[in-house]
């Protein structure tokens, strides 16, 4: 139960929000690889953990991040939003006009949208110390390797590719494959691969290779979801709360999944008595 608070019992200055990360947070923010997806089911705490990311560099000069959705309402409302939880209190004022924060140190974190494969020529001659992406499968491949090739490194900055996402969204294809040795179990989660430029798994310090790493996320991980944000997903379609309740990224509409192919008879070719209806 909670008790009511009169203004004369608040006291005049509070101490900041310590946050607490929560165990895919946790793991997430302390994966040293060069690129790491936090991928699963939804509610625990992914988006979050992206946006508090870049703090642990905002006292370098040199850092510059920026993090990316498909629109900029979509923009406003998730990764800004928190945004604007977390970085006052590491001395971050923002500009409304480009989206940025800007810390005591100089440095910098850009919020920005893609909706289309040619936004990415806007970042073209850009540099960034850590590029994120928010519900990576809605992005396209494209999208996604060419802000790879925007991350630079400066002394004393880390090179850092981020992204988060449900297994769910029009581009879910080339995310799986690119972390399939997790998806797939071959790998532990938040075990670093290293990974040629023709994305060959390779050995640690193989020429010109980058280490790549996954984080699963499972609804158990935030113990302050809503009481029905399960009933939520259970009243799902069963292949979308395969996608987001269990982080299923094989679940689709196929064979075993809705219907089985012995439920039905099959015939060579329409029946004459069919009139002009037929469905397939």
């Amino acid at each position: 139960a909670r008790r009511v608070v009169s203004p004369a019992e608040v006291p005049a200055k509070t101490t900041p929000q310590v946050w607490v990360p929560l165990p895919m947070q946790r793991d997430f923010l302390a994966c040293g690889a060069y690129e790491v997806f936090a991928g699963g089911a939804a509610g625990p705490g992914k988006s979050e953990g992206l946006v508090v990311a870049p703090l642990r560099w905002v006292h370098l000069e040199g850092f510059r991040a920026v993090l990316f959705r498909n629109t900029f309402p979509e923009l406003e409302r998730t990764l800004i939003a928190k945004s604007r939880r977390f970085y006052p209190q590491r001395g971050g004022k923002y500009r409304e006009t480009s989206h940025t924060w800007t810390f005591p140190s100089g440095a910098e974190v850009t919020f920005a949208y893609l909706e289309r494969d040619a936004d990415v020529h806007r970042y073209q001659g850009a540099e960034f110390s850590f590029v994120g992406f928010d519900e990576l499968p809605h992005f396209t491949e494209y999208q996604y390797r060419y802000m790879l090739s925007r991350i630079r490194g400066t002394d004393g900055v880390p090179m850092r590719m981020r992204a988060t996402g449900n297994p769910d969204g029009p581009h879910l294809e080339w995310v799986r494959e690119r972390f399939k040795e997790w998806i797939e179990n071959r790998a532990v989660d938040g075990e670093a691969l290293w990974y040629s430029p023709d994305g060959e798994v390779v050995t640690k310090g193989a020429p010109n290779a980058l280490s790549r790493s996954y984080i699963r996320g499972k609804l158990s991980d935030n113990p302050y979801l809503p009481d029905n944000y399960v009933a939520q997903l259970m009243a799902l379609d069963p292949v979308t709360r395969a996608k987001l309740l269990d982080g299923d990224w094989d679940a689709c509409v196929g064979e075993g999944k809705l219907f089985h192919r012995d439920w039905w008879v099959h015939f060579d070719a329409a029946p004459d008595d069919i009139g002009p209806r037929c469905r397939a």
